[in-house]
């Protein structure tokens, strides 16, 4: 069993052309890229607050609802990305636990979830840099020992869109849900 860690490139003018413009052509852009998110009427309605503004920073009973919106913004206006299942523990792969619980707050004051999860975070491309080498130099064979996995294929995912977030001079959004 893993959890669901994704990471996306953004760029931040798109970005900030979504949050806060109050133009509903942007929800709907985000809803025609992203067609999951109509599956819960809370995630749309998150997501028209996103793009009206109407939202306050801090923990939330509907935060998770917030967390699910943004990621379809970011999953909408990408340029690299990937979501992954990964085992995120402090003590069996300190490396991902670390990535995950000690990256930076969104910069746009969201909503959080009050439970932990869904989660979502921001790395800069200094500490984008540095997960590359970090991520680069692990011991899959004492990883699979310890997991019972060496999870390759999703260090190998997460390795190429934090480079092509580093390609492209930008930090990457980061998003966490059990």
């Amino acid at each position: 069993m893993g959890h669901f860690l994704g990471i996306y490139s953004v760029p931040p003018a798109p970005l900030n052309a979504v949050i806060r413009s109050q133009d509903r052509a942007k929800s709907d852009e985000v809803l025609t890229a992203v067609p999951d998110l109509r599956q819960d009427e809370e995630h749309v309605q998150a997501l028209v607050r996103l793009v009206n503004g109407d939202f306050a920073p801090g923990e939330a009973e509907d935060g998770p609802a917030f967390v699910y919106a943004f990621e379809a913004i970011c999953k909408a206006m990408a340029t690299k990305s990937t979501v992954v299942e990964i085992y995120v523990d402090e003590e069996t792969f300190p490396e991902i636990f670390d990535f995950v619980w000690n990256a930076g707050e969104v910069e746009f004051g969201l909503p959080m979830s009050p439970w932990g999860s869904p989660a979502a975070g921001y790395r800069d491309r200094d500490s984008v840099r540095e997960y590359i080498a970090i991520l680069q130099g692990l011991d899959l064979e004492k990883l699979r020992e310890k997991t019972e996995s060496r999870y390759d294929d999703q260090i190998a995912d997460l390795i190429a869109a934090l480079k092509g977030a580093d390609e492209a001079g930008r930090g990457v959004y980061i998003f966490f849900k059990e």
